[in-house]
């Protein structure tokens, strides 16, 4: 007799039915599934299947849809990599539940398979994806993930990075977070009813970047157009016939307030960065051209400053002006 703990995770046992030749696969702790729901506690209902994350729901209203997947970036900048890992065509996709609250998703393409692990906690969805490269050769330097599309009922508000993939392919990795381009890893959506908050997680000092993306570049429907797609690169050696895992979080929630939103960034960079080092200084630095003209130079103003409180030159005008600029 068979007993449970006899076996092991995952196995197959082959019954004979009569004539029928019926084969019973037995799966210890997983469930094959078509597809695996969440709900939130805010009545935020996220949809994956064997393509990912491929819907998220707010009662009747689809906030996003598509399918989460990766693909090679390593042509979106000057040293992004040789571009030879491909990731078509699409192979095998398997959607398998693990328990209440995740689901594992197995994805296959050109020399690339990946293992999505989806993990659930309120709002929030704790994506892992390990990323398998069966090239001989080549490694994959620069991994991208993309496919969610986001329908906001106006055009949205927040901090959005987007810019056309033609000026990063001018540039080096250098200018992503925490870089020059994107000097904040973390970003945030909303509109009227719903909030989205996307961030990296545990990538150390790695270059990541995170975009908003129109749907279309027509000069005048760019940031008028209500839908955003999502974008996210992660510079990660995989090697040839290796293995690395990367990891983002995805908020979701009704609360649009951005410091809700953003919460997962600000615990990323803690973590990353540590504590704050430095006495912050909140007031404000204002500048101003002090030097009027030419004709304003003469022999008992050479600086030629503007009048009034701008003449820097006169201490009862300095005076002045710190009492109206400085708090």
């Amino acid at each position: 007799m068979v007993t449970q703990r006899s076996l092991t995770a995952l196995f197959k046992v082959r019954v004979l039915a009569g004539q029928l030749g019926l084969a019973v696969l037995f799966i210890l702790g997983k469930v094959h599934a078509e597809e695996f729901i969440h709900r939130s506690p805010a009545g935020v209902a996220f949809t994956v299947t064997a393509d990912g994350l491929s819907a998220i729901r707010l009662g009747e209203r689809t906030i996003a849809t598509g399918q989460w997947s990766v693909f090679n970036a390593e042509d979106w900048f000057q040293d992004g990599g040789s571009g030879t890992v491909r990731t078509e065509p699409a192979g095998d996709r398997v959607c398998e539940k693990v328990d209440a609250q995740t689901v594992r998703v197995r994805q296959s393409g050109g020399d690339l398979t990946t293992i999505f692990t989806y993990q659930f906690e309120a709002g929030d969805v704790h994506i892992t994806a390990r990323v398998e490269n069966h090239h001989p050769t080549d490694p994959l330097r620069l991994v991208g993930f993309r496919g969610l599309t986001f329908h906001f009922d106006q055009p949205p508000e927040g901090f959005m990075p987007v810019q056309h993939r033609s000026y990063f392919q001018a540039h080096r990795l250098a200018i992503c977070h925490p870089g020059e381009f994107q000097k904040i890893g973390g970003t945030y959506a909303t509109d009227r009813t719903i909030g989205i908050g996307f961030t990296p997680w545990a990538t150390g000092l790695t270059h990541t970047l995170t975009l908003w993306d129109y749907i279309d570049w027509a000069a005048d429907k760019r940031a008028a157009h209500p839908e955003r797609a999502l974008v996210y690169l992660v510079e990660g050696l995989v090697p040839p016939r290796g293995a690395a895992t990367f990891e983002m979080r995805l908020r979701v929630n009704p609360n649009r307030d951005w410091q809700h939103l953003l919460a997962p960034y600000r615990e990323h960079f803690q973590r990353t960065f540590g504590p704050v080092r430095y006495d912050a200084d909140p007031r404000w630095i204002a500048s101003d051209y002090l030097n009027r003209d030419r004709a304003s130079i003469t022999r008992d103003h050479p600086q030629g400053f503007h009048p009034g409180n701008r003449r820097f030159d006169q201490p009862r005008a300095v005076t002045a002006f710190a009492r109206q600029w400085i708090p």
